[in-house]
């Protein structure tokens, strides 16, 4: 019998209820059903080294001269930084961007510390103009982006409707923030600096059938995006957003005296 902590839930469930029902927010589906905004996510940032492979065919660009540099199927190819760009090993040195682009329904595998990484959409290496190193970024659109990101920040356990409102809140949270890091070469990165994203390796249907069904829909204010930020614990209170970032995000100070358990 697994124990969940009810003021954790009831927290949740209060904060979501403040973000899009108070304050005259409302929900639009303004990003439209069949085009989607992409996202640039910098998903591991200043490596040393990076391998890249797939779970079947996928294709190397050098992006500045757009040409074809090979094909792999299930190979691992190592990408180093160079003082002139992008050593591929045992191809060459190019002066980069690096893109991989999946065949059909190949999904980019990036191995980190040993560790495999499965992505949806197309993988971009970059060298970082600050340390020299390389930037591994996923070029992905909206929708599938959040299939990574819902089961990092929510149990998939959870009732339908709360998965589709952090659905709503994510997709919120990522639109405002597009620019965040743009002059770095992505828009959000992959750690709670931006929100939690593990690409395929955290998907899970539950949490992915509450994106589709929330497919497009964002909160607003005025016509515009809000800053729809979240937590998974507050420590029993949540804070004015004046007195965090000193202006009002239509977010107010809430209590949550109840930390009963409950038993699933």
């Amino acid at each position: 019998m697994r124990k969940i902590d009810r003021g954790k839930v009831n927290k949740f469930f209060l904060f979501l209820g403040i973000c899009i029902f108070s304050l005259l927010i409302s929900t639009n589906n303004i990003l439209g059903a069949e085009k989607q905004p992409i996202l640039r996510v910098g998903i591991f940032l200043n490596q040393t080294e990076i391998n890249i492979s797939g779970d079947g065919s996928f294709k190397i660009y050098n992006l500045k001269s757009n040409n074809l540099i090979s094909e792999e199927h299930n190979k691992i190819v190592k990408l180093l930084p160079h003082d002139k760009g992008i050593e591929i090993l045992g191809r060459g040195v190019y002066s980069g961007p690096i893109k991989i682009i999946p065949v059909g329904n190949t999904k980019v595998i990036v191995i980190v510390n040993g560790q495999k990484y499965r992505y949806r959409g197309n993988i971009e290496v970059d060298i970082d103009k600050e340390y020299r190193k390389l930037n591994v970024i996923n070029i992905i659109g909206i929708e599938e982006y959040l299939y990574g990101v819902l089961k990092k920040e929510i149990s998939p356990r959870w009732p339908a409707e709360a998965l589709k409102a952090q659905a709503v809140a994510a997709r919120t949270f990522a639109i405002f923030n597009m620019n965040k890091y743009i002059d770095k070469g992505y828009n959000i990165c992959a750690s709670t600096n931006s929100q939690a994203y593990g690409g395929v390796n955290h998907e899970d249907p539950l949490t992915n059938k509450a994106v589709d069904e929330t497919r497009g829909v964002i909160i607003t204010y005025k016509g515009k995006p809000i800053n729809a930020v979240y937590h998974s614990d507050s420590g029993g209170y949540t804070e004015n957003s004046e007195n965090v970032w000193g202006s009002f995000l239509l977010l107010v100070q809430v209590h949550f005296p109840d930390n009963n358990q409950l038993e699933l």
